[in-house]
């Protein structure tokens, strides 16, 4: 009995799992998890295919490796903040970074994490998801720069108006 229910709890283990990376591969986000030494050790495989980056281009590597110095440089505060909740455990929520893919296309992910710590407390790693925002940012710069064409349209307009000698408006 005690082999009958050993197989069957490992079988019912396999199936939760395989379970969960199909739910993980159909999501439309990113699901992660990262060691203690804040190292990936998996991602699901909707990373792979929107980061254009292979497998081992991203397991083993830290979020500041992956996306390298100059980004980081870009604006050091904000990474500055992201490792300190890192190293102190804190869960953190929409953390946002641009990724640069193999092919030179640049990426936004928005991302969010919790520590995960075993039965004793120990510090076993993060996990967490992830989303493809670039789209997003895209239709976000090109709203900005409409309003600001706009904005001009209506500056010039007055310009012209007033220099007609006509009535400007209050």
């Amino acid at each position: 009995i005690d082999e009958t229910e050993r197989i069957s709890a490992e079988e019912a283990l396999r199936e939760s799992e395989e379970n969960f990376r199909d739910i993980a591969d159909a999501a439309s986000d990113h699901f992660w998890q990262m060691g203690p030494d804040l190292r990936f050790v998996t991602t699901s495989e909707r990373f792979f295919k929107t980061s254009g980056m292979a497998h081992d281009a991203i397991i083993g590597k830290t979020r500041m490796e992956l996306v390298g110095p100059e980004t980081i440089a870009e604006n050091p505060g904000l990474w500055k903040a992201h490792e300190d909740d890192l190293k102190n455990r804190r869960p953190f929520r929409n953390f946002e970074y641009a990724l640069k893919s193999p092919n030179g296309k640049v990426r936004y992910l928005r991302v969010s994490g919790k520590p995960i710590f075993d039965r004793n407390g120990t510090f076993v790693g993060y996990r967490g998801a992830s989303a493809d925002i670039t789209n997003y940012r895209r239709a976000q710069r090109e709203l900005t720069h409409h309003n600001k064409m706009e904005s001009l349209g209506h500056l010039a307009g007055g310009i012209a108006r007033a220099a007609m000698g006509k009535d400007v408006g209050p």
